[in-house]
């Protein structure tokens, strides 16, 4: 079944995110179970993304240099979704909007931004960031209303080298769930949530995932749409702030290291410093060496998507050092950042003092 033109005629105009979201739900009747997505990353040109669509099924509904709307069928499902490719040169950001099923836009988007690696950084949202969006949610829409998370993708961290992976469906208050979390070591790939009125269930619902996506249900956009495209901008342009510029160049003799800190020590006890090390070998497309284990650990990384090299240094318990080499493109940082984040927990990445030669 085509995607609805009314859809289409909301999106086709492009503009700003916010307007995007609040165009589409106060304008197409949406169906039950769709929502309206919208994820950013770095600047992109509409044509690098016409090329990415080469192999995704899918058509043309709209096609302008401020623009692009694709009618998109998911390989799993069959289902149609809409997806606008919708540059913001003011800001630096491409906004990626979506019309349809959670699932479907979350293929189209990974297929897509996954075509344009190493070229085009992912944003991710990291656990205090799901936090943060929540709070600020709830902040905004006062205190008669109460957020609930109705189903959580997480992981769990067994040891320091093992991983549980879980779909729990549930009916929480979130801040209860953010702080079983913090106590169990759980941390999210995805979570939805439910706005309850004086007890009372309520249409504005949504979900928030790690690749820096929201979505949201119509009536969620209509009273949300300003706070969660700002929220989703600023994140974007941090990361992308975060990991920019970090190749150590002739003009730039020092590196820019970046330094993972751990609520938990990851060194503790004999034995530690190897796991930490071995960890390592499970990060995907890259060659690793290892040059020190005990005490201490040092590991040399090189990224085979785009060959960016960096060298890991954990002197402390419960920090690491990332120094990135002649080499280090932004989506191969921002990717190693990712898995330090999820094998090891880290909860604060920041600039290294600059004492580095």
């Amino acid at each position: 079944m085509p995607i609805d033109e009314d859809v289409v005629g909301a999106l086709a105009p492009g503009g700003t995110g916010d307007e995007l979201l609040s165009r589409v739900a106060r304008g197409p009747v949406l169906e039950r179970d769709d929502q309206i997505q919208l994820a950013y990353v770095p600047f992109t040109a509409v044509r690098d993304w016409k090329a990415a669509a080469g192999g995704l099924r899918s058509r043309r509904v709209a096609d302008a240099d401020h623009a692009l709307v694709l009618e998109v069928q998911s390989i799993r499902s069959r289902r149609v979704a809409a997806l606008a490719i919708v540059p913001q040169p003011g800001i630096r950001l491409t906004a990626i909007v979506g019309v349809g099923r959670r699932s479907d836009y979350g293929d189209a988007y990974e297929y897509l931004s996954g075509r344009l690696h190493p070229r085009v950084m992912r944003p991710y949202f990291r656990q205090h960031d799901f936090a943060t969006m929540m709070r600020e949610i709830d902040r905004h829409l006062g205190r008669t209303a109460e957020i609930h998370f109705t189903r959580l993708g997480h992981q769990r961290r067994l040891t320091k080298e093992k991983r549980e992976s879980s779909l729990t469906w549930t009916d929480v208050r979130y801040q209860d769930v953010l702080n079983e979390a913090r106590e169990k070591g759980h941390f999210f790939k995805h979570v939805s949530f439910e706005v309850r009125l004086k007890g009372n269930a309520t249409d504005v619902k949504g979900a928030m995932a790690r690749p820096n996506i929201m979505s949201l249900s119509a009536s969620a956009a209509v009273r949300l749409a300003g706070l969660v495209n700002e929220r989703l901008v600023r994140h974007a342009a941090e990361e992308h702030k975060l990991v920019t510029d970090r190749s150590r160049t002739e003009a730039l003799t020092r590196p820019r290291p970046i330094v993972a800190t751990f609520e938990d020590a990851l060194i503790s006890k004999k034995g530690d410093a190897q796991q930490v090390t071995e960890r390592f070998f499970q990060y995907k497309r890259s060659s690793i060496a290892v040059i020190h284990g005990n005490p201490y650990v040092h590991v040399r990384i090189i990224d085979l998507d785009d060959g960016s090299s960096y060298a890991v240094f954990m002197t402390s318990a419960d920090a690491m050092t990332l120094i990135p080499q002649l080499r280090s493109s932004e989506s191969s940082f921002s990717r190693l950042l990712e898995f330090v984040h999820d094998s090891f927990g880290a909860v604060k990445f920041e600039d290294a003092p600059k004492v580095y030669a």
